[in-house]
């Protein structure tokens, strides 16, 4: 008897399981120096010249909750620094949700330091927090900035999520951030 009320459990944890949605499964991206992994849940929607710039190149990743993850790698002799280009992206968002939501507003925010496990090394970045009001409702996001210096290039690397959101995308954003890798361009 209990060796066949162990096998209707074992069955029926089995058939549970089977029944459960997929978990996301582990997907490396790996292309021309970049390496990367990523959940399956996420898409790359992008990986081309940056600003129409054929020396710089922008790979973009969407998930869940609208979450993105850009990498943008510049040639070291761009030199542009962390805090120069998180200043261009507030100033960029702002005007863009301007334009594409006259009806809404956005405020500019604040910045502060963060850490995170870049390419399997803690570095500091920059943490924006932002909202966004759209017919009376304001939605606050936060973005994450991190620059990774090379011989060759400098890697900026973002990460935006609506603030409520962020709790279910951190693992994937840890995820692609700890695992990123970058080889100078020739």
């Amino acid at each position: 008897m209990r060796g066949t009320k162990a096998f209707v459990v074992a069955a029926l944890a089995t058939w549970v399981m089977a029944c459960s949605p997929n978990a996301p499964e582990l997907v490396t991206y790996s292309k021309d120096g970049v390496q990367f992994s990523y959940f399956s849940n996420w898409k790359i929607v992008g990986d081309s010249p940056y600003d129409a710039n054929p020396d710089i190149r922008a790979i973009d990743l969407d998930g869940p909750h609208e979450a993105i993850v850009s990498i943008i790698i510049f040639p070291y002799s761009a030199g542009r620094s962390l805090d120069e280009f998180a200043a261009s992206v507030a100033t960029r968002r702002t005007n863009l949700t301007k334009k594409a939501l006259p009806a809404g507003s956005m405020e500019t925010g604040t910045s502060q330091t963060t850490k995170g496990r870049i390419g399997g090394h803690e570095q500091n970045g920059i943490l924006q927090r932002f909202s966004v009001t759209l017919m009376g409702q304001e939605v606050p996001h936060e973005a994450r900035f991190f620059l990774v210096n090379a011989r060759q290039s400098q890697t900026v690397v973002m990460t935006q999520v609506a603030s409520e959101d962020a709790m279910d995308v951190n693992a994937a954003f840890d995820r692609v951030l700890d695992s990123l890798r970058i080889a100078d361009r020739d």
